[in-house]
């Protein structure tokens, strides 16, 4: 049996950086976007740019705390 996941993740670390994470995230079918920054061996700015965006929705603001 045939396995082609190490050179599908090794493309993936080429397209990261040209196209936007979002872009790759979907058309590789990742719920989530740390799961594309963890198997596409992704730069460190992409995983912070994750994380900052991941963190900025657990902790934004709600209208019940301006109550």
């Amino acid at each position: 049996m045939l396995n082609f996941h190490p050179s599908i993740t090794a493309q993936f670390s080429r397209v990261v950086d040209s196209y936007p994470e979002r872009f790759v995230q979907e058309q590789v079918g990742h719920a989530y976007a740390s799961t594309t920054a963890i198997y596409a061996s992704v730069s460190n700015d992409f995983k912070d740019k994750t994380l900052k965006a991941a963190l900025a929705r657990v902790y934004a603001p709600t209208d019940q705390e301006d109550q």
